[in-house]
C-alpha cells in the first residue's frame, strides 16, 4: 500500500508554475507540520508529549548534540528542510544547553534526560567524553520504537542528498525493520565482505514493541548497565575487557546485533575487539581460538550462515541516485528473538553478571512504563522450556547493512566524486552521505570542508552561527575557519598586532578570536594569494614536497606582510594526484590518491584540497584561508572592492630592464606574461626546435589556467615516455653539464621568469637570449625532453623590504594582493617574528614536511611514484616602481638566511649536488625546506651562499 503510494508520487509531474519539494515523492512533507517542544523526557509524559509535537505520521528523527558546537546540528537540520523534512527531535546533555540548542534550532526543539552513568573513581577516566549522550540516545531510541514510532537515528555529520523515505518505503527496501550503515571505511568494494555497523546511521520501521529490533535497542543500553552496576568485576576485573571499548556505542551495537543474529545472548565484539592488549599478548593461543569459534558460529566469510548476500532489482526512481545501476547487491540477516541457551566456553567468558542490579531493572521497568504496562520480550536468560519456546515463537524482522549508495561514509564514497555533481549530472549517487571518517585531519575541520566540497555548506548559517566552544573564544561566526580561535594555536602576534592597527582587535574577550568585531569577524580579512597565471605554473609541481615548499613560502610572504594567506589547491588531474592521468580524475570513480578532497563544477577541471590543510594549526587564528572559502568570499566581496587581480593589487612582479620583465610591467602586473608550453614534445625537443610560448589570456581564471597548464603538461609527458631510456640518460648527461657554477653571474629576471615556467636557467626561449652555461641548443632539447623533470623559481627577500613595499600599514586599502611570483621571505635570525613564523610553520603539518612524512609513510597512499623536481632559491630585492622583484647579491641575516650549509664535496664548480641554506641560524623556515628536499641536516662549515642555489627534491 504505502510502497506503491510512494512509487506512485515519484512520477506525479510538476504542477503548472510549482515546483515539488523532494518529500512530495514519499508524502512525508513535514515542513510547518510539527510543534515546538523544548522540556524533560525522563517521564513518560514527557517522552509522549515530545514525540507527539516532534513526529510526523510517526516518523521522528533524533539526533544528539551540545550548544558547543552548533554549526553542524543547524548544517544537518537546514539539510533536511530543504528536502521538507522537519520531523527532527535534538537531545543535548541538560536543560540549559537544551535552551541554547532550540535557540539556534528553533525549528527542532530541544529534549533532554537527566539519567547520568553513574561512573567514579578511575572509571570515569575510561569514558569517553561523548559516550553519555551516546548511552541516553539509544534510550530515548529505545522507548521510541517501543511505543512503535519509526525513528531514525542520525549524527550530526550527515548530509541528506536526497529524501530517505522514498527509498526507504518502496522495495527493496521496505521489507526490513533496521537499515544500518555498514562500517565501510575505505572503499565501497569492502562492502560484500562487510559485516559490522556503523552506529551514525540507522533507521527503525514498522518495529513490534516485543520484537528483535526494540530488544536490540535496548540490549545496547542494558549491557552497560549491567556491567556499570556490577562495578566492572565480571568484564574488565575478571576477564580483562576494555572499559572504554564497551562505552562505545558501535561497539554495544555490534554486540548487541551478534546476539539477534545467533538467535541467544552473545558477545563477538567484546571478545574480538575489547580484550586489554596485555591480555591478548600473554593468551595468545587462547585468544585466537575464541576468535576462530566466533568466526565459525557466525559464518562469516565464505559459506556465511546469517548474513545473506543478493543482488535486488532497483525502481527506475532509485537507480540515479545507485549510478543508473539496474541491479545492487545488498547484505542483510534474519534478526531472532534471542532465547536461553547455555553457554559455550569455546566462545569466550559469559560476561554478564548472574544478577540484575538497580539500574537495569529500573530500565526494564521504565519500558513498560512507557507504553501503559505493554508486555516485554522473553527473557533470553530464563531457561524456562515456556519461555524458551515463546522466544523462539517470535516473528524475525529483517535487518538490512545498506548498500553504500544508500547510507555511505565520505571516504569510500565522497572522495571517489559520487557526491560530486559535475560527475554525475542526474544528481549526486548518494541518499544519505555520513561524514564520518577523513584521515589525517582535524575533524572540525575536515568535515565542514568535505561540505563545502559536495556543496552542501550553508554559509548563511555559519555566517550567523558564533564560534562558541572551549577553546574557541566567545563572539565571532563560524564563516570562515579562520575566523575560529584554536585549542592548540593562537595567530603570531605581528598578525595580530597589525589586525589590531587596522581596527580589528582579535584578542580582545575570549581567545584569538574573541571579541569585539573587527577585520576577521567582519567576514573581510586582508589575505595574499598566488596569482591565478602562477596557480597555472604551480599545478607543475611534481610532488608533495615541492607543493608544501611552495606553501611554506607564502606562509613566510603572508606573515612578512600581515596578511592571511590563500593555500592554494592543486588540479586532481596533476601527475603526483592522478598517478593514472587526468582521464582518471575526471570520471567516475575517481582515482586520485586519498590524502585529497576533490571538488568543482566542471568534471574536467576538479580541483583537490590536501588533508594536510585541513588542521586548526593551518587556518585557525588567521593561520590561513582554503580555496574553496577564498571562493566565497570573492563573491562577495567582488561587490563591494576591487579584488580581481588586476595591476592595482598584483605584487612580486619582475622588475623592468629584461626582457620577461619589460613585457610584464608593460601588462600591467603580469597579466598578459608567458607561460612556456609545458607540452612541447620529446621529438621536438631533441631536434633542438624552439618552444613556442603560450600566451595565457588576460583575466584568466585560475582554474581555466591550471587546466591549460595540465593539459599540456600531461601532453608533453606522454610524448616525453615514448622517446625511451636512451633519451633519459642524455636528459640526465645534459643537465650535469647545464649546471651553473658558484661564480656564473645571474642571468637577470629574464631567466628566472623561464624557470619559473618550467625552464631550467640559460635555455633559449627563442627571444634572442642565449644559455649562460654554455650548452647547446641539441643539449637544450635533450634536457627537455623528459617533461616531467620541471623547476620552479622562488626568490628569496627580507622582511623588511616585504613591509616597507607591501604590508599592511601600506596596502590596508587592498583586501587581497597577488604574487605573481613565489617569495621566501628571510627573517632575522633570533627575533620574535622568527620564532613566531616558526612555530606556525611546524604546527601547520602542510607546512612541516617532517610532520606529513610521518603522516603518509608505510600507508597505501604513500607517495611512490618517482620525481626530479627543483626549487631554485634565487637572491633578490625589492625595488623600484611598484615593489618589484630584482636580482640581488646574497646577504646573509638578511635576504638569505644567516649562515649557509654545503658540504666540501659540493664546494667546487659544480653545485648539482649543494644544498641550500639553513635555518639553523634561527630565521625560521630554512630547515623545514630542508627536511622538504629530502635532505639530511648536518652541521657543517659555514660558506657564502652563492648568488643562485639549486635544490633538488625527489
Amino acid at each position: 500500500m504505502l510502497p506503491l503510494v510512494v512509487l506512485a508520487a515519484a512520477v506525479i509531474c510538476f504542477k503548472s508554475g510549482q515546483a515539488l519539494l523532494p518529500c512530495e515523492r514519499s508524502g512525508l512533507c513535514s515542513i510547518g507540520k510539527t510543534a515546538p517542544y523544548v522540556g524533560n523526557v525522563d517521564s513518560s509524559t514527557g517522552l509522549h508529549a515530545a514525540l507527539e509535537a516532534r513526529s510526523y505520521r510517526r516518523e521522528v528523527i533524533l539526533m544528539a548534540t551540545d550548544s558547543e558546537q552548533l554549526l553542524p546540528v543547524r548544517q544537518a537540520v537546514h539539510n533536511l528542510l530543504r528536502l521538507g523534512l522537519e520531523h527532527v527531535l535534538l537531545m543535548s546533555a541538560s536543560g540549559p544547553d537544551c535552551v541554547r540548542v532550540a535557540g539556534a534550532v528553533p525549528s527542532a526543539g530541544c529534549v533532554w534526560l537527566d539519567f547520568e552513568l553513574p561512573v567514579f573513581g578511575a572509571d570515569s577516566a575510561a569514558v569517553p567524553i561523548a559516550a553519555p549522550m551516546w548511552h541516553n540516545r539509544y534510550r530515548l531510541a529505545c522507548r521510541a520504537v517501543r511505543l512503535r514510532y519509526n525513528t531514525f537515528i542520525v549524527d550530526t555529520d550527515t548530509i541528506f542528498f536526497d529524501d530517505p523515505y522514498v527509498y526507504f518505503k518502496s522495495p527493496p527496501f521496505a521489507d526490513f525493520t533496521i537499515i544500518n550503515q555498514p562500517e565501510v571505511l575505505y572503499n565501497q568494494d569492502d562492502y560484500v565482505n562487510e559485516v559490522r555497523p556503523n552506529g551514525g546511521v540507522l533507521y527503525i520501521q514498522n518495529a513490534a514493541p516485543d520484537g528483535p529490533a526494540a530488544w536490540l535497542l535496548s540490549e545496547v543500553t542494558d549491557r552497560l548497565l549491567r556491567w556499570i552496576e556490577d562495578g566492572f568485576n565480571t568484564t574488565r576485573h575478571t576477564h580483562d575487557v576494555l572499559t572504554w571499548c564497551n562505552y562505545m556505542d558501535q561497539d554495544g551495537l555490534r554486540d548487541a546485533i551478534s546476539s539477534v543474529m545467533m538467535g541467544r545472548i552473545f558477545f563477538a565484539s567484546a571478545m574480538r575487539d575489547c580484550r586489554v592488549p596485555e591480555w591478548v599478548q600473554q593468551h595468545g593461543p587462547e585468544y585466537d581460538d575464541i576468535n576462530f569459534a566466533i568466526l565459525r558460529h557466525m559464518g562469516e566469510g565464505p559459506g556465511e550462515a546469517f548474513v545473506k548476500s543478493e543482488h535486488v532489482q532497483l525502481p527506475p526512481v532509485m537507480q540515479p541516485a545507485a549510478g543508473g545501476e539496474q541491479q545492487v547487491l545488498i547484505r542483510h540477516f534474519a534478526m531472532r528473538q534471542p532465547a536461553y541457551e547455555p553457554w559455550n566456553a569455546s566462545y569466550g567468558p559469559y560476561l554478564y553478571p548472574r544478577r540484575r542490579g538497580v539500574l537495569s531493572k529500573q530500565w526494564l521497568s521504565q519500558l513498560t512504563e512507557d507504553c501503559g504496562g505493554c508486555a516485554l520480550w522473553p527473557d533470553p536468560e530464563d531457561p524456562s522450556p515456556a519461555v524458551v519456546a515463546a522466544a523462539r515463537a517470535t516473528p524475525p524482522e529483517r535487518y538490512l547493512l545498506a548498500p553504500p549508495f544508500l547510507l555511505g561514509n565520505w571516504f569510500s564514497r565522497g572522495r571517489f566524486g559520487h557526491w560530486n555533481r559535475a560527475l554525475s549530472p542526474q544528481g549526486p549517487q548518494q541518499v544519505v552521505g555520513h561524514l564520518h571518517y577523513i584521515p589525517d585531519t582535524d575533524t572540525i575541520v575536515s568535515k565542514s570542508v568535505a561540505r563545502m566540497a559536495a556543496g552542501q555548506f550553508d554559509w548563511l548559517l555559519a555566517a550567523a552561527t558564533p564560534a562558541a566552544g572551549p577553546g574557541l573564544g566567545g563572539g565571532g561566526s563560524n564563516l570562515y575557519l579562520l575566523m575560529r580561535g584554536s585549542r592548540t594555536t593562537s595567530m603570531a602576534p605581528s598578525l595580530a598586532t597589525s589586525y589590531a592597527a587596522g581596527g580589528g582587535a582579535l584578542g580582545g574577550g575570549g581567545g584569538s578570536c574573541g571579541g569585539g568585531g573587527g577585520a576577521l569577524q567582519a567576514g573581510s580579512p586582508h589575505l595574499v594569494a598566488y596569482h591565478p597565471q602562477l596557480l597555472a605554473d604551480l599545478a607543475a609541481a611534481g610532488s608533495w614536497r615541492d607543493y608544501s615548499a611552495l606553501l611554506v613560502a607564502l606562509a613566510t610572504a603572508a606573515e612578512a606582510m600581515g596578511r592571511v594567506p590563500v593555500w592554494p589547491d592543486m588540479p586532481c588531474s596533476a601527475g603526483w594526484i592522478a598517478d593514472r592521468g587526468p582521464e582518471h580524475a575526471s570520471m567516475l570513480p575517481l582515482d586520485i590518491r586519498t590524502e585529497w578532497v576533490p571538488y568543482g563544477r566542471r568534471r574536467n577541471r576538479l580541483m583537490c584540497c590536501w588533508h594536510m590543510l585541513l588542521h586548526e594549526a593551518c587556518v585557525a587564528g588567521g593561520r590561513g584561508m582554503l580555496s574553496l572559502e577564498f571562493a566565497h568570499w570573492m563573491a562577495g566581496a567582488r561587490l563591494q572592492y576591487p579584488v580581481e587581480p588586476g595591476a592595482h593589487n598584483t605584487v612580486g612582479t619582475l622588475a623592468p630592464g629584461t626582457a620577461a620583465g619589460s613585457q610584464q610591467h608593460a601588462g600591467g602586473g603580469g597579466s598578459s606574461s608567458y607561460s612556456v608550453a609545458a607540452g612541447r614534445t620529446a621529438s621536438d625537443a631533441a631536434k633542438g626546435q624552439q618552444g613556442r610560448p603560450v600566451p595565457l589570456p588576460s583575466g584568466i581564471s585560475a582554474s581555466a589556467a591550471a587546466a591549460m597548464s595540465r593539459e599540456l603538461s600531461w601532453w608533453g609527458q606522454q610524448q616525453a615516455a615514448s622517446e625511451g631510456a636512451a633519451l633519459a640518460a642524455a636528459t640526465s648527461e645534459t643537465e650535469t653539464a647545464a649546471e651553473p657554477t658558484e661564480d656564473a653571474p645571474s642571468s637577470g629576471g629574464a631567466d628566472e621568469a623561464r624557470g619559473l615556467a618550467g625552464v631550467s636557467t640559460g635555455v633559449s626561449m627563442g627571444d634572442g637570449s642565449s644559455s649562460g652555461s654554455g650548452s647547446t641548443m641539441d643539449d637544450v632539447g635533450r634536457a627537455m625532453g623528459a617533461q616531467w623533470r620541471k623547476r620552479f623559481q622562488v626568490y628569496s627577500v627580507a622582511r623588511e623590504e616585504v613591509m616597507l613595499a607591501w604590508g599592511i600599514r601600506a596596502t590596508f586599502a587592498h583586501r587581497v594582493l597577488y604574487l605573481r611570483y613565489p617569495i621566501n621571505v628571510t627573517f632575522a635570525p633570533g627575533t620574535d617574528a622568527a620564532w613566531a613564523l616558526s612555530n606556525t610553520l611546524n604546527e601547520c603539518r602542510a607546512t612541516n614536511p617532517a610532520a606529513i612524512e610521518e603522516s603518509i609513510a608505510n600507508k597505501p597512499h604513500y607517495n611512490t611514484t618517482p620525481t626530479d623536481l627543483w626549487v631554485d632559491y634565487v637572491p633578490a630585492a625589492i625595488g623600484g616602481p611598484g615593489g618589484a622583484i630584482r636580482p640581488s647579491a646574497a646577504i646573509p641575516g638578511y635576504n638569505v638566511p644567516e649562515h649557509h650549509v654545503e658540504s666540501a664535496s659540493s664546494s667546487g664548480g659544480s653545485s648539482s649536488g649543494a644544498t641550500d641554506s639553513s635555518h639553523e641560524s634561527g630565521s625560521g623556515n630554512a630547515k623545514d625546506m630542508r627536511i622538504a628536499s629530502g635532505e639530511t641536516v648536518q652541521q657543517q662549515p659555514v660558506v657564502p651562499i652563492p648568488v643562485e642555489r639549486r635544490r633538488r627534491h625527489r
